[in-house]
């Protein structure tokens, strides 16, 4: 869908943005459904979403952004240290890089949304499981079907010398080595926000901010 809607106005990076939008508007739609078949689990989607966004939320998110980027611009601009060292995704952004960066954030927040909603509310209905476990429990929930699709992808390969998917949607999940570090340094974060605010909102403003920053550095124009 990347090549034939250039937006965001990045290559492969539209492509990303596009899939996490649909997979996220596709978590949604499910996860209204269940919540219309399965009443005793009283997840009310609309209330929770909305109560998810407090004032203060979106605030200590947005400050800890900041804080993390002016720590990479002070850094590579006076230092001469950069975050890359540490984190290779992590890029002090160039004026039309910057100016492509607010673009993906509606399809990156959707799709937060819906994963915040899965992981942190409809499994809390089902067990309240706090501490260390239920961060790995949610890292591993939340990579395991990337690495299947990778395994079978390379497995297939390496046996037919054919490959399953082709095209765009065979080098995003070719390209999967790289998004599932990210995917769990995202997932770690919403659960920890969720944690200790018991709303999703925080950890959805902070991620898609950050998942943004990253491809609006990442990807080439």
């Amino acid at each position: 869908l990347g090549n034939l809607i250039p937006f965001p106005p990045l290559r492969i990076g539209s492509s990303m943005a596009w899939w996490l939008f649909l997979s996220g508007v596709g978590g949604l739609i499910i996860l209204y459904v269940v919540q219309k078949r399965a009443p005793h689990l009283a997840l009310d989607l609309i209330q929770i979403i909305k109560k998810s966004f407090k004032l203060k939320d979106i605030l200590t998110a947005f400050g800890m952004f900041l804080l993390l980027y002016a720590i990479s611009y002070i850094g590579e601009s006076y230092l001469g240290v950069t975050l890359t060292f540490i984190i290779p995704l992590f890029r002090t952004l160039t004026f039309r890089r910057l100016s492509v960066f607010p673009t993906f954030i509606p399809f990156f927040g959707v799709y937060f949304i819906a994963e915040g909603l899965y992981f942190h509310q409809l499994r809390i209905q089902k067990a309240d499981e706090p501490g260390f476990k239920s961060l790995i429990r949610t890292i591993a929930l939340k990579v395991a079907p990337y690495f299947w699709l990778i395994i079978l992808q390379y497995g297939v390969m390496i046996m037919f010398e054919r490959r399953v998917f082709t095209g765009m949607i065979g080098f995003l999940i070719e390209f999967l080595w790289a998004i599932i570090p990210i995917f769990m340094i995202t997932i770690a974060h919403s659960w920890w926000f969720h944690r200790i605010t018991r709303r999703i909102g925080m950890g959805v403003v902070f991620n898609t901010l950050l998942l943004s920053w990253i491809s609006a550095g990442l990807f080439p124009f």
